[in-house]
């Protein structure tokens, strides 16, 4: 009988059985549909910031005022970012209670992003630094940031976005740029080149806009008509439930810069009616939600991508309309330059010295520092940093940029003031000057250094040669051990202005005489060393030249010889290895926007392979030689675009690279300045290698990265061309691992290796174009006046070095950074704490790429990445020994994948291949 009960029991409450949503509504067991609403939100970009923002205002006004009479209107998702909200309480800070009570709720989901970052264009410190600010803003509303991987439209994707996304407990990706709709329905695993792996949602056809496309009918001007919403919305459904191999299903309700539509609860529920029947059931949702029914489910996604996203748009019948959109990563390039300078001098030079000057009281400037990174994040949308928007969108930029650097910049230069000056001696000789030489990167500088050194016009000492044409400051530089070191003198500047300012007390001028020398250092890791300037007897000179003849160069390990046409010939001695043609110059229509580089039908394709140069040896002596080569090209004025071709019409494009060879160096140093007064084309700098090979490395956000040299096969019938530019951070390298060629720079994110047989590899220096989205005359797309760029050239003997190209893309557009102390400071430091003449803060060895060194409150974070397929050893060694060291994530939970082997005075870490170790220190 008691069995007879059960099952009776069993039969009556099948009905009944229901499960919960993550909003505490009931459902029957059928699938739900997580209804999403939320906006695409580009602070700028057809439009100016302001422009977008009275529109946002409005928006999101009615979105609260939705919230307050629609109580079936249930959540917003804030487009996966938090800026958009804070832009709105800068003109409705009294609604700021309102918003915080709607976040408690779960109602309004923030984060977790700050802004939505272009993911080539910038750092894997800027990634996150900007996922922490986002989460960190999001929280102070009073509940926790939206853990939804949020990445709706980006240009292609980082491979190392799922280690990132994990490490700040981040659960899912959303993505649709890169990836191909035919081969995933909806969902695929994304793998990170350590092995984490999140689930991640495809969107479909048109991305996140589809349903503003397929329900609400967005591109018409008709009123938005119910009853054929409903029909449209249970179409939607039943595709996106067709497209999907897990239950849970996505109706994702944000198009760009798009309202809610007023009449969504109506809609739903009306739909809901048609949809009982197939067992789907339409739930007003958030992305939080649909996760968590997502991993239940994780299990049942079938295809596992690798590594980058960068897959182009490819069949030309097909319905899918992603475009990858790859041009921008040469799109107005001194935004690509400003902003590597700006990254460079926080995490290289303002945070890890303002934390190393903490040794002796230095107080962290932990809101300033937090203040110039906001202002640099604020840059990084991808319509902004891209450089695919109007050109006031454009120009807003260039203040934020100088607002960060204006910051970082100048707590850099008070850190290193004060180390400098706890290092110098309090008794200082009469006249003489000390440098403090600082080093950024994690490997010791022994090698000749540029300084220029801020002589008082008062120097007592000076000669002059033969009949006094010209005066010269004698002076000798002694090393931190009190050894001469000898020195190439290269340029004076008189009577350089500047002012000294003491606290309570007004500015005084304070001009100086820069001389410019180049002498061997030897700069400790993280550190710095200093050099003594003393005033002697002249004549001070150090003889001796490093010209071969009169257009080449040469030290123990290279040679360099310019050839007539401008281009140079290295010849690599350790190997016997000739590399020619380098320096070639290539310019090419561009009829493209900010979103690509157009290639015209009818082009003429110009190389300064037949031009005529000129050469000068600029400085010759015992520590390096440069070799000054000017080149000018006649190339087409402009494109002109009523007849589709170049004009017939020629000018001048004037191109002068200084090339530089160091005695000791095993690279050449090239600065190239380009006057560009053309319209409408591109610049690229070719260095022929002429060895064989299918690929080639790059490096990414925090990754080394292998890429095909040939394009897709496919190619002649891709809807989106698949190109052969390709993004990086700051090097590209080409070898059969028997030799081979980098090239080494910063700000330069536009690379490729050409698959023609002397396989080139080239760097975009600029293109100048003169369209933008949705606007007429925006001439400052063309970027005319000067520009100027760093770059190494490195031949590889053997397998590429991958460390030390990421090192050398640390240093090349500033290897060092010099301050000066006067005997007048010195004398002043009296009961101040005082360091060695010479001092590594921090030193670390093994096969790791130190990123970020930071202090949070009372603890010192280092952070650094393995770039190997291998498990490896890194020990890190700090001025002051911690009292501990332990492995944590990026949001700072515990790291259980680094290990840390032993601690003390020397802390070892074990580091998985390609893995990102956050290393915490309590001092």
């Amino acid at each position: 009988m008691k069995h007879v009960f059960v099952i009776f029991l069993v039969l009556i409450m099948i009905p009944l059985i229901t499960f919960a949503d993550n909003n505490g509504e009931k459902s029957n067991m059928t699938r739900i549909a997580h209804y999403v609403a939320s906006t695409h939100w580009d602070r700028e970009w057809y439009e100016p910031f302001q422009g977008f923002r009275m529109r946002l205002v409005s928006m999101l006004d009615e979105v609260y005022d939705t919230f307050d009479k629609d109580k079936a209107f249930k959540a917003f998702v804030m487009d996966g970012q938090t800026i958009p909200v804070c832009d709105y309480l800068e003109i409705r800070p009294e609604n700021r209670a309102r918003i915080e009570e709607y976040v408690k709720a779960d109602k309004f989901k923030l984060g977790p992003w700050y802004v939505l970052p272009d993911e080539w264009l910038v750092s894997g410190e800027s990634l996150v630094r900007n996922l922490q600010m986002g989460m960190e803003t999001a929280s102070s509303f009073g509940a926790p940031s939206s853990r939804a991987g949020f990445m709706c439209d980006m240009f292609g994707h980082v491979g190392q976005m799922p280690q990132i996304f994990d490490q700040m407990n981040i659960s899912a990706a959303f993505v649709w740029r890169g990836t191909l709709e035919k081969e995933l329905h909806g969902h695929f695993n994304w793998k990170a080149p350590d092995g984490t792996i999140i689930p991640t949602y495809r969107f479909a056809r048109t991305g996140y806009c589809t349903y503003a496309f397929d329900v609400r009918n967005a591109t018409s001007d008709e009123p938005f008509d119910l009853d054929k919403a409903v029909d449209k919305l249970v179409a939607f459904v039943e595709m996106q439930s067709n497209r999907s191999k897990v239950k849970p299903i996505l109706v994702f309700d944000g198009g760009d810069h798009l309202e809610i539509e007023p009449q969504t609860s109506k809609l739903l529920a009306l739909a809901n009616k048609k949809l009982e029947s197939q067992g789907i059931t339409i739930v007003h949702s958030t992305l939080d939600n649909y996760i968590d029914d997502l991993l239940k489910e994780r299990s049942n996604i079938p295809k596992t991508l690798e590594g980058e996203l960068r897959e182009s748009s490819r069949d030309p019948g097909s319905i899918d309309e992603q475009w990858l959109i790859p041009g921008v990563l040469s799109s107005r390039i001194h935004l690509k330059q400003r902003n590597a300078l700006c990254e460079d001098e926080l995490c290289l030079w303002a945070e890890p010295f303002s934390a190393f000057a903490g040794n002796i009281g230095y107080m962290y400037p932990a809101s300033y520092l937090y203040t110039s990174w906001k202002h640099l994040i604020e840059n990084h949308p991808h319509d902004s940093i891209c450089g695919c928007s109007i050109d006031q969108v454009h120009q807003d930029m260039i203040y934020r940029f100088d607002q960060s650097y204006g910051i970082s910049s100048r707590l850099t230069e008070k850190a290193l003031n004060t180390v400098a000056l706890a290092a110098a001696p309090q008794d200082m000789p009469d006249n003489s000057i000390m440098l403090a030489v600082f080093n950024a990167t994690a490997e010791k500088i022994d090698e000749p250094v540029d300084l220029d050194i801020p002589l008082p016009t008062n120097w007592p000492k000076r000669y002059q040669e033969f009949f006094g044409y010209e005066e010269k400051f004698s002076f000798k530089l002694f090393d931190a051990q009190g050894e001469e070191i000898p020195y190439q003198l290269v340029s004076q500047v008189r009577d350089s202005k500047g002012f000294r300012r003491l606290r309570y007390k007004f500015p005084k001028g304070d001009n100086r005489h820069i001389v410019t020398v180049t002498a061997r250092l030897h700069v400790p890791s993280f550190g710095y060393t200093t050099v003594m300037v003393e005033p002697v007897d002249g004549p001070t000179r150090y003889l001796g030249s490093m010209a071969l003849s009169h257009r080449s160069i040469g030290n123990e390990f290279l040679t360099v010889q310019t050839e007539s046409n401008g281009t140079i010939t290295i010849r690599d001695k350790r190997n016997g290895k000739q590399y020619d043609q380098l320096l070639t110059f290539e310019d090419c229509a561009d009829i493209g926007d900010g979103w690509y580089h157009g290639l015209a039908v009818n082009d003429l394709r110009y190389l300064s392979s037949a031009s005529g140069a000129d050469v000068a040896l600029i400085a010759d002596g015992i520590n390096k030689a440069t070799l000054r080569i000017t080149v000018t090209m006649n190339v087409p004025e402009e494109f002109d675009f009523a007849k589709m071709m170049r004009r017939e019409q020629t000018a001048p494009l004037k191109i002068v690279s200084d090339v530089t060879l160091r005695k000791g160096s095993d690279r050449v140093e090239v600065t190239t300045t380009v006057d560009n007064t053309i319209l409408d084309h591109r610049v690229r700098v070719l260095f022929p290698t002429h060895i064989d090979g299918d690929t080639y490395l790059s490096d990414s956000a925090y990754d080394v990265v292998r890429r095909p040299v040939a394009l897709k096969e496919d190619n002649n019938i891709r809807r989106e061309l698949d190109v052969e530019t390709r993004p990086q951070i700051t090097w590209t390298a080409f070898g059969d691992g028997k030799s081979g060629l980098a090239v080494v720079s910063r700000g330069l994110p536009e690379n490729a290796v050409i698959n023609i047989p002397d396989r080139p590899i080239t760097l975009t220096l600029l293109r100048a174009f003169r369209r933008a989205v949705m606007a007429n005359d925006n001439p400052g797309g063309q970027i005319q006046g000067t520009h100027t760029f760093n770059y190494d050239i490195v031949p590889v003997v053997g397998e590429i070095p991958v460390n030390k190209l990421f090192l050398l893309g640390q240093r090349v557009n500033r290897p060092v950074q010099v301050v000066d102390i006067l005997p007048i400071d010195a004398a002043k430091k009296s009961g101040a704490k005082t360091l060695p003449r010479e001092l590594s803060f921090l030193n670390v060895e093994g096969k790791a790429v130190v990123t970020s060194v930071q202090r949070d409150n009372d603890h010192l974070l280092v952070r650094l990445f393995n770039p190997h397929g291998t498990t490896e050893k890194v020990t890190l060694e700090l001025q002051n020994a911690p009292v501990n060291a332990k492995c944590v994530a990026l949001d700072g939970r515990d790291d259980t994948k680094t290990t840390v082997l032993s601690q003390g005075k020397v802390t070892e870490v074990l580091v998985p291949p390609k893995r990102i170790a956050t290393i915490r220190f309590k001092e």
